[in-house]
C-alpha cells in the first residue's frame, strides 16, 4: 500500500533522513521506532504532505505523492493524527466529528472552516454514534472537546480521522499512548485491532514499546535517519543494533 524508497530529508546541514526505504502492506499495523531524533515524525509529516522530501519516492497504491499538499494526500485516502492534540476545544465532541465530515473543507483554511460551523450537521448520525459507543464517549459528545480528559481528547483525535470525507484508508498515529493513562491505552490499542480487522491500515510512532510490541504486526527501527532493523516484534526486540540504539554498549 505504502512504499518509501530511499526517503531522504535534510534541515540545513543535517540529515534527518538518509535513504529510508520499508513497506506498509495493506490490513497491516506497523510500527516506527527509535530514540529521540531518529526521524520517526520527520518521516510522518513527509507521508501526510507537510513536509517536501530532498530524495526518494513515497508511493501510495502505485502513485507518487511526494510533493503533494496535506489535502491532496488526504484525498487520496491518508489520514493522520498528532503528537500534540489538533482539535477544536470550544466545540463539542459531535462538533469535531461532525466538522471532519464535510468533504468541500478539505483543503480550506481555518478561516473557511470556522465560517462553515452553522451549517455543519449536529443532528442523528448512526455513523457517528456508533463510533462515540465503540470508545465510550457517546455521553460526552455535547460537551466542549477542550473539558475532555488529555486521553479522552487523543480518543476524539483518533475519531476525526475515522470521520474524514473521503474516509482513510491508512491512518498514521503519531505517539497516540503518550501521555495516556492505562486504561485508556488498553481502549486505544483495542479500537486500532478492531479497524484493522475492518481493513484499515496503520504505521503507528511510539515510544512506548509494550503498545509496539502488543499492537504491530512489523516493526521498523529507525536511529540518526537510518534504518537499523526491520521485522516481527520478537525478531527486532532482540536485535543487537536495536539495543545499542536504545541502552548504548
Amino acid at each position: 500500500m505504502l512504499t518509501l524508497a530511499d526517503v531522504t530529508k535534510r534541515f540545513g546541514g543535517i540529515l534527518a533522513l538518509d535513504g529510508v526505504s520499508f513497506q506498509v502492506r495493506a490490513g497491516c499495523i506497523v510500527g516506527l521506532i527509535g530514540p529521540n531524533g531518529s526521524g520517526k515524525t520527520v518521516m510522518l509529516n513527509l507521508i501526510s504532505g507537510l513536509s517536501r522530501l530532498d530524495g526518494g519516492q513515497i508511493l501510495f497504491r502505485g502513485d507518487r505523492i511526494d510533493g503533494l499538499p496535506p489535502y491532496a494526500v488526504a484525498r487520496r485516502g491518508i489520514g493522520r493524527t498528532f503528537q500534540l492534540l489538533k482539535l477544536f476545544p470550544d466545540l463539542t465532541v459531535r462538533q469535531n466529528l461532525e466538522l471532519m465530515r464535510q468533504p468541500r473543507l478539505m483543503g480550506s483554511n481555518l478561516q473557511t472552516m470556522l465560517a462553515s460551523l452553522p451549517r455543519v450537521a449536529t443532528g442523528p448520525s448512526a455513523e457517528i454514534d456508533a463510533l462515540l459507543e465503540m470508545v465510550g464517549l457517546h455521553d460526552k459528545q455535547r460537551e466542549r472537546a477542550g473539558s475532555l480528559s488529555y486521553g479522552q481528547q487523543k480518543l476524539v483525535a483518533f475519531l476525526n480521522v475515522l470521520c474524514m470525507n473521503p474516509e482513510p484508508e491508512l491512518i498514521l498515529l503519531d505517539e497516540p499512548a503518550a501521555g495516556v493513562n492505562p486504561t485508556m491505552i488498553n481502549t486505544l490499542i483495542r479500537q486500532v485491532q478492531h479497524f484493522r480487522e475492518r481493513g484499515k491500515t496503520f504505521l503507528v510512532v511510539e515510544h512506548d514499546l509494550k503498545v509496539i510490541m502488543d499492537l504491530c504486526d512489523t516493526v521498523v527501527v529507525l536511529d540518526h535517519g537510518r534504518r537499523i532493523a526491520e521485522g516481527p516484534p520478537a525478531k527486532v526486540r532482540q536485535d543487537p543494533a536495536v539495543m545499542e540504539a536504545y541502552f548504548g554498549r
